[in-house]
């Protein structure tokens, strides 16, 4: 800006009559209690009204005073209002603007008046870099925000605020009102990969608790939000292995997720989000009231196919259930309790009662009609043990065993879910979770009355209803179970030396008990009890609001999921989990990983605001465009800044000739390559349509393999020779990952060659979306990829050609490709008769990358020996590389070897 114009407003009276009003009302505000309440309340309604009074920028080019009120210019107060109707709208807010125009200071005071006054406000800060982000300088986003933060008067500072606690790098907590503001420099995962949970992690869905592994991997499409609304699933995240933070609460709750996963946390009679890294112990967490849970699910009863016999079956029953009913709901709980897999064609059951021998066999009958079994006598008692070939005999009184010879009947049970061998191995069979209550119950009613009792409590007098287990799968399950029919209970762990292994408790205490009673009758071993002591309605309620944080420890790393809800939050163990209200993205058109960005933060949030100087950068321009149709850009020109005139203009202008461009993208927001600058002008003229893949077409790949510093490219082609036409399919650009015991280009095998097996947990959504994209159509006919892939490398022991080969792909190396000259020729003829993929992204990335490639400057002055040579800006020019490698390896089998190099190879020779 022009300093001396200022310096000249801060000397101005309408600046002084600012000072003088915030000065008599500020100190008002300090004398009198009343004035503080008032001014607040006006703050709360008015976010300009905060930032008249309480409003500062810092200045440091005017070294006397760097202090300054912050006063709005005009198209900065229109900022505001655009980024507050953003925020209600839940929309998304593009702001491009020419630099030096005061639009972070202008965000970050609407940042921090969010912080201040909005009850659970969180956002995501990000930048390309972290110094960006934080430094603990004012040259960073969180150091404008910690010094508008503390120049606040302190009557309105949060109450209860620690900086020890509060205030740490890239991240500012408010106790108040459990607002947070959290920062994250560029990366692929940016907004996405520290807030996710373990795939055995239960959600609570309108059908009942589901791990939510199961809900990305079968994209379940509703859960249930902390209000017990049914909310849309917008999306599905499975990321790769992190380090996981595992907490156990009372009652034995237990959530494992990644170090920034956020609950729901009370400080200070405050609800406050906190993530699992911050946690301590004693620390209260809100968990969801299971009294609201019933009235929310709505379950159908689960079925199955008709199971087909084979020739080996035997005792083949005359009736074949294929609805999970209440009776054979009954008859699972049963044989999960006592009964037990003896091996492939045997089921047994055993109890010393004979009424639920009984009732086991008339609900087999029920089940299966005519269906042969046996009974024995056991007269020296009921077995005990870890598992089937260690169990003891506890002597007791006689047991009868009742037996099922039917491989028909073992592998019906396991369509219905039930499949073990050993106790320790026993869970609630996953259709039991999303039936109707009924089937439910009646599956409960089934595990009591085999390991079921109730007793009275010696400490309290109240009456305990308990399961016990050697399972600690079927106890959770159990748990989450009851947890569905409204019934809170809680799980304990202890030692039994006389069996050898761990004892699982379920527990339901007082009147959950009594409900868990009247759900499933009295079934129970002990129900003669007459009276006792009930629980206050204090002890009732406070089962269902928070549970103290009894343990913290670390795990190791495990792969993640996350889920993107409407309204931004769901059910995780009973916990309340979060995704954030706002995502600001600082200068993006410098990001690296920009696609991937913004790709992994769609589902962070549905609020973003993205601020930016414009580049060349294609792929942006294409990005701002779309947005610009919807109405969603906002545009700021230097013209619009009252300090800024064409003097100050002309003085820039000066100051940076030596780059054109860049001055002309930052002050009069262009977007374009300077045409002398291209390097291939040509693919401005490239046709962009949709395009199928023609199986009768032979398919080709080209690659551009790098290490773990740069990105890999590889890109899928087309050529019909009766319209003499290249179809560019897809292009992807990625960093791949390293596997265990594996190469970095183990991971890119499967891209290339569908019949390579892939493991899913490697690759993101977007990468296995893709991946099952590309093998659909084959394997190419072949790969063509550069002389440098012929190199061995020192860590491997081969080449990417050798490599690439053993796994079944024809790699063929170009061996022209080390010229930049004869690479530009091959693309400019090739171009001409090149279409682009208008539905698929890689495609349009691909271009995008063309058109984007820029001349050297050196290389126009002659100071890299008279060659022209394009600037290698990842991962553009890896795309573009890879795109060459195709248009000399086209060139070399369909067109003669045009362009002058060696002869095609033996090996070329037999495709």
């Amino acid at each position: 800006m022009n300093l001396e114009k200022l310096q000249e407003y801060l000397k101005s009276e309408e600046y002084q009559k600012y000072i003088d009003t915030r000065f008599e009302l500020l100190r008002a505000a300090e004398l009198s209690y009343e004035a503080r309440v008032y001014l607040y309340r006006e703050f709360q309604k008015n976010i300009y009204k905060w930032i008249e009074i309480c409003g500062w920028v810092y200045e440091p080019r005017n070294i006397q005073e760097p202090d300054i009120i912050f006063v709005p210019f005009d198209y900065q107060a229109d900022l505001i209002y655009r980024l507050e109707k953003a925020f209600y709208d839940g929309d998304v807010l593009y702001i491009e603007k020419s630099r030096d125009m005061g639009v972070t200071w202008t965000i970050v005071h609407w940042l921090v008046y969010h912080w201040l006054f909005t009850e659970k406000f969180s956002a995501l800060i990000g930048s390309r870099k972290e110094v960006e982000v934080d430094n603990k300088a004012i040259s960073s986003i969180f150091g404008k925000i910690r010094y508008l933060i503390y120049a606040q008067p302190k009557w309105l500072f949060p109450k209860n605020f620690k900086k020890k606690f509060h205030d740490n790098h890239m991240k500012l907590i408010n106790p108040e009102n459990g607002s947070v503001l959290y920062g994250e420099s560029a990366n692929p995962n940016f907004g996405r990969g520290h807030r996710c949970v373990t795939g055995d992690t239960l959600v609570l869905t309108d059908k009942g608790f589901m791990p939510i592994k199961k809900i990305v991997d079968e994209m379940y499409p509703y859960v249930i939000d902390e209000n017990g609304e049914k909310k849309k699933i917008l999306r599905y995240i499975k990321l790769p292995p992190e380090e996981i933070i595992k907490v156990r609460l009372g009652g034995n709750i237990v959530l494992k997720g990644t170090k920034d996963h956020p609950v729901k946390v009370l400080r200070n009679k405050k609800e406050i989000w906190v993530p699992l890294k911050d946690l301590k112990v004693g620390d209260k967490v809100k968990i969801f009231d299971v009294r609201k849970i019933p009235q929310l699910i709505n379950s159908d009863y689960y079925r199955i196919e008709k199971l087909e016999s084979k020739a080996t079956d035997n005792n083949i029953p005359s009736q074949i259930p294929t609805v999970l009913n209440e009776d054979l709901a009954e008859l699972i709980g049963l044989l999960i309790s006592k009964g037990s897999i003896v091996n492939s064609s045997t089921i047994q059951f055993s109890n010393t009662n004979t009424k639920i021998i009984e009732r086991f066999i008339e609900l087999l009958r029920k089940n299966f009609g005519e269906l042969k079994y046996s009974v024995r006598k056991n007269e020296e008692g009921i077995f005990r043990g870890h598992n089937w070939k260690d169990r003891i005999i506890v002597k007791k009184k006689p047991c009868y065993d009742v037996y099922i010879h039917s491989s028909f009947v073992k592998r019906l049970l396991a369509n219905f879910g039930v499949g073990y061998y050993y106790a320790n191995d026993k869970e609630v069979p996953f259709p039991i979770f999303i039936s109707p209550q009924r089937v439910k119950t009646a599956f409960l009613r089934g595990l009591w009355i085999g390991d079921g009792s109730v007793c009275l409590s010696s400490f309290n007098k109240i009456l305990r209803y308990t399961y016990h287990t050697s399972s600690k799968k079927l106890a959770e399950g159990v748990r989450y179970l009851l947890y569905s029919l409204g019934i809170f209970a809680t799980v304990t762990e202890r030692y039994d030396k006389r069996y050898g292994t761990n004892i699982y408790r379920v527990e339901i205490m007082g009147k959950q008990g009594e409900k868990l009673k009247e759900l499933i009758g009295d079934c129970f071993r002990n129900p003669d009890f007459k009276s006792y002591k009930k629980p206050s309605r204090e002890m009732y309620d406070s089962l269902f609001n928070y549970r103290n944080v009894r343990k913290i420890e670390k795990l190791p790393p495990e792969e993640t999921y996350d889920l993107e809800v409407e309204g931004h939050n769901f059910v995780t163990n009973l916990i309340v989990s979060h995704n954030c209200s706002v995502v600001y993205m600082d200068e993006l058109a410098y990001w690296p990983y920009l696609e991937e960005s913004l790709r992994s933060v769609q589902d962070t949030s549905k609020v973003k605001i993205y601020v930016s100087t414009p580049t060349e950068n294609q792929f942006l321009k294409r990005f701002v465009d779309n947005l610009r149709e919807q109405g969603k850009v906002f545009t700021l020109h230097w013209k619009q800044h009252p300090f800024k005139d064409e003097e100050w203009y002309k003085k820039e202008f000066e100051l940076r000739k030596e780059d054109p461009l860049s001055f002309l993208a930052e002050l009069e927001l262009s977007y374009d390559v300077d045409p002398k600058l291209r390097y291939y002008p040509e693919a401005y003229e490239c046709q962009i349509e949709p395009i199928e893949f023609d199986p009768k077409l032979p398919l080709f790949a080209s690659a551009d393999f790098a290490g773990f510093q740069d990105y890999t490219a590889l890109c899928w082609y087309q050529y019909d020779p009766l319209k003499n036409e290249i179809r560019n399919l897809t292009a992807i650009a990625a960093h791949g990952r390293l596997m265990p015991n594996k190469l970095l280009i183990d991971w890119w095998l499967p891209f290339l060659n569908p019949e390579i097996p892939y493991d899913k947990m490697w690759y993101n959504e977007y990468e296995r979306e893709f991946l099952e994209k590309v093998r659909s159509w084959g394997k190419p006919k072949i790969v063509f990829g550069e002389p440098a892939h012929r190199q061995v490398s020192q860590v491997a022991g081969y080449s990417f050609e050798t490599i690439l080969r053993k796994n079944g792909i024809n790699f063929l190396i170009v061996n022209i490709g080390t010229s930049h000259e004869i690479r530009k020729r091959a693309v400019q003829k090739y171009l001409k008769i090149t279409k682009f993929n208008a539905n698929d992204s890689g495609s349009l990335r691909l271009l995008d990358a063309l058109k984007s490639a820029k001349i050297s400057e050196r290389s126009l002055k002659g100071t890299t020996e008279g060659k022209i040579v394009p600037l290698h800006i990842s991962p553009e020019a890896d795309l573009r590389s890879a795109h060459e490698m195709f248009c000399l390896g086209f060139d070399v089998f369909f067109k003669g070897n045009t362009l002058g190099g060696p002869k095609i190879s033996t090996y070329a020779k037999r495709y």
